[in-house]
């Protein structure tokens, strides 16, 4: 072998052995590359995960607090009209002896029976406003209960005691005013609300 093909044979070897290096390093850069851009998806494919994650909890927590804002406002507007409403019922009350007297009678006659019975006892005093005293005395006779010499301080209605003054039944127009305030606050609530 002469030196010129000698030189041939090692520029051939160098060639391709710089061809071998080029195609090596070519397919190293693109594994490179390719696993660059699949952990550039996958860190996109997360940061965009974390990213819907963090805008749900952000809708779920607004859609929260419009909930308890709608429902502070809800209650509020409840208690506003159910306030008007007692209001207007107390009002009503109050005027029942004298714009309604047949019906106030009827009232006052249940009221002293419901007593008598919850009592259970036969020597009851009846504790009454002035202006219902005529009305208390027609109705103690009939169900043998006396009437007190004390003034109610009410807007109608009757407190029966036993004469030793042990057991006590209230039945004013206020205080059956507040016993139906308090059942129907809860239950309006739960029909505002939706829970009933």
């Amino acid at each position: 072998m002469s030196g010129e093909a000698l030189k041939l044979e090692i520029r051939k070897g160098a060639e391709e052995k710089a061809k071998q290096a080029v195609a090596d390093a070519q397919a190293k850069a693109e594994k490179i590359l390719a696993d660059a851009e699949f952990e550039a998806k996958r860190i996109l494919d997360s940061r965009t995960l974390d990213a819907q994650r963090r805008l749900e909890q952000v809708e779920r927590s607004e859609a929260a607090k419009v909930r308890m804002e709608c429902t502070r406002k809800i209650l509020a507007l409840q208690s506003l009209y159910m306030e008007r409403s007692f209001e207007e019922a107390e009002a009503r009350l109050k005027s029942l002896p004298t714009s309604d007297s047949a019906r106030y009678s009827k009232m006052m006659a249940a009221f002293f029976a419901e007593g008598s019975r919850e009592l259970g006892a036969s020597d009851l005093v009846a504790v009454v406003r002035e202006g219902d005293r005529k009305l208390a005395e027609g109705i103690a006779r009939a169900s043998g209960v006396s009437i007190s010499p004390e003034r109610l301080d009410s807007s109608g209605g009757v407190v029966l005691r036993t004469k030793d003054e042990r057991a006590y039944f209230v039945s004013t127009l206020e205080s059956r005013l507040l016993k139906a305030r308090e059942d129907l606050r809860a239950k309006v609530t739960n029909t505002l609300l939706g829970r009933e």
